[in-house]
């Protein structure tokens, strides 16, 4: 948890600058979710989930973009190694579920900042801070390099995968970095491919190249039927094609669903299902 404690220092820091009340309420959450995050109670855990659900850090997002992102992403790292592998190797999977609920909570968080219209002014910019302090934290979880994870809550996978997504979406800097080899890249599509056993959903999104010219890029989401694994890649290089990861049936071919805890339909650009 030395990460989070150190994100919070940096939060409570940056806010002695601030006038603002508000700003200096929700700071004492801070300490709060340090303080349950070292317990492993119902209750903790509940209270966990509410200060992210209930958005009480909401105000720090607009006044300390990067330093909320870096906060998020310590929170998510921490449990991971912490509280949900420990959970898997002891076979406590009652216990790994709860933890990754917290995780879900802290994910949805990030998407309710990066989706509210009264920042989209500063849009473009929250994403490059959500690249540079998230990216890498969630490929770590999602793509593992070695064998893949086994988690218990795949909204939480779609979820971590959207939110990749999401901060790719009109970015090209984010869409370039993400395909990178030190986040993804073409081994990690090898790697996914190997361990979904064959049980592959490929999702295909459809964008526009050029305005002036009618040519497509397609971006392919594979997604093991398992949960296990997932990986998107884009076959054309630099090409500025976007992707968005859905948890589906290998056999139903229906129109994908939006992150669950905030359903929004895919209206940006047609999106169609391929079982593979």
């Amino acid at each position: 948890m030395k990460k989070v404690a150190l994100a919070v220092e940096a939060l409570k820091k940056a806010s002695v600058k601030h006038k603002n009340g508000k700003i200096q309420d929700r700071i004492d959450h801070l300490n709060t979710v340090l303080t349950l995050l070292n317990l492993c109670t119902k209750k903790a855990l509940r209270q966990l989930c509410d200060i992210f659900k209930q958005n009480h850090l909401a105000p720090l997002f607009p006044a300390f973009p990067a330093l909320m992102f870096r906060f998020c992403a310590a929170i998510l790292d921490a449990v991971f190694r912490d509280k949900v592998q420990p959970a898997n190797q002891a076979r406590d999977f009652a216990v790994q579920y709860s933890w990754e609920m917290v995780q879900k909570a802290v994910v949805g968080s990030v998407f309710e900042f990066l989706e509210d219209p009264k920042y989209t002014s500063n849009l473009k910019s929250n994403k490059t801070a959500a690249a540079n302090e998230l990216y890498s934290t969630l490929c770590a979880m999602c793509f593992p390099r070695e064998a893949p994870f086994e988690w218990k809550n795949r909204t939480l996978v779609v979820n971590m995968n959207m939110l990749l997504s999401d901060i790719a979406t009109e970015h090209p800097e984010n869409q370039t970095r993400l395909r990178g080899e030190k986040l993804l890249g073409a081994k990690q599509l090898g790697l996914a491919l190997a361990q979904s056993k064959g049980n592959i959903v490929v999702l295909i999104r459809e964008l526009p190249l050029s305005c002036s010219h009618q040519i497509t890029s397609s971006s392919i989401l594979f997604w093991s039927s398992s949960g296990r694994s997932s990986l998107a890649v884009s076959p054309h290089g630099s090409a500025p094609s976007l992707w968005t990861a859905f948890s589906r049936p290998i056999c139903s071919p229906a129109a994908p669903r939006s992150r669950a805890s905030s359903p929004r339909p895919p209206t940006q650009c047609g999106i169609r299902s391929q079982p593979r």
